[in-house]
């Protein structure tokens, strides 16, 4: 019996070898590829995409390759390689274009969330533009009107200046959503809310990294860039992700009761990664402010992208009362005040 075990387990890895030589061979039909500017090809899988790089994994390991250097991305699925051409046109501010890139991958995927993000995004841009040349309007009126007092046009010029001066993407920002940003490395933290506001009513804290905007990774960008992109017109809505440590202490658990017991919360994969469910009500998982489909991505410092629910339980157990230490990722939707 034991003899069998290890040749089961001695075929699995066998397998998993297989897989991982026949994942990055040159002819796999399901292998990103980047096409370099110098005309050498990358076959492997692109794990993500900031505004400047992506980060690629083959069989060589995980890399980052600069997008200056980069030619071309070809996805291995025709809803991927729509999406990339309609970021391409975002790109380059063409928003109507995007979209009917966008909206031809929603045919051929109509469950991607990224594609679902990509459309609310280019919609929530091209309202913010008229919303824009509306004011701009506006403003200009106004502005004809000062004219006719040149004491009082003088005073509102000096004024304007001083108030555009004065951190003014800061004020906007704390106006429209009620949050202040700080950018330590490349994460961009929020370091205040103001009570009542659209972020205090979502239960963000100081502290939460917000790490994605309408479902791109905002790495590499200046603080001055993630404000603008944050702050829009009354009323419109803007979609991120955030990142937040949550310490839970652990309760006991009886014998033939599962692991998952001790937070009060049960885990399990999807295409989106860990995702909490069944949290019980006033449980340890509740206590510490998690939610249901938040995506658990470290656990006591290890990564969750290469465990099994097995090594899960493991990594849960502990004695009562000790600490559990999670990374979770949260989509927050905010209506902008």
């Amino acid at each position: 019996m034991c003899h069998k075990k290890k040749v089961v387990v001695i075929l699995k890895k066998i397998l998993f070898i297989i897989f991982q030589i026949v994942f990055f061979s040159e002819g796999f039909l399901f292998a990103d590829t980047i096409i370099l500017k110098n005309g050498k090809q990358e076959k492997g899988m692109v794990v993500k995409q900031y505004s400047d790089r992506v980060l690629f994994k083959d069989i060589k390991g995980e890399r980052n390759i600069l997008l200056s250097d980069i030619e071309k991305v070809e996805y291995s699925s025709p809803d991927q390689n729509l999406l990339s051409l309609g970021n391409k046109c975002v790109e380059e501010k063409k928003f109507e274009q995007a979209l009917t890139y966008y909206q031809a991958a929603l045919k051929l995927n109509p469950t991607s969330k990224p594609i679902q993000d990509a459309i609310l995004m280019v919609r929530n841009i091209t309202f913010r533009q008229k919303d824009e040349f509306q004011l701009k309007n506006l403003q200009q009126f106004k502005e004809t009107a000062m004219l006719q007092d040149i004491s009082r046009s003088k005073r509102g010029r000096n004024s304007e200046a001083k108030e555009i001066d004065n951190d003014s993407l800061e004020f906007d920002l704390d106006k429209c959503l009620g949050i202040g940003l700080v950018k330590e490395n490349e994460d961009f933290k929020i370091k205040e809310i103001k009570p009542g506001s659209a972020a205090a009513m979502a239960k963000l804290l100081v502290g939460d990294e917000i790490i994605a905007i309408w479902g791109k990774l905002i790495g590499y960008n200046s603080l001055e860039e993630i404000q603008k992109i944050l702050i829009g017109p009354s009323l419109s809505d803007v979609k991120f992700t955030i990142q937040r440590r949550v310490i839970i202490l652990r309760k006991d658990k009886y014998w033939f009761q599962s692991a998952f017991e001790i937070i009060n919360a049960r885990l399990k994969f999807n295409s989106n990664g860990l995702i909490i469910y069944d949290i019980e009500q006033d449980g340890a998982a509740e206590m510490a402010g998690l939610k249901e489909g938040d995506i658990v991505t470290e656990i006591d410092g290890v990564s969750t992208n290469y465990m099994n629910i097995e090594s899960i339980k493991k990594k849960l157990s502990g004695e009562e009362g000790s600490k559990l230490e999670i990374i979770i990722l949260r989509e927050v939707s905010l209506r902008r005040q």
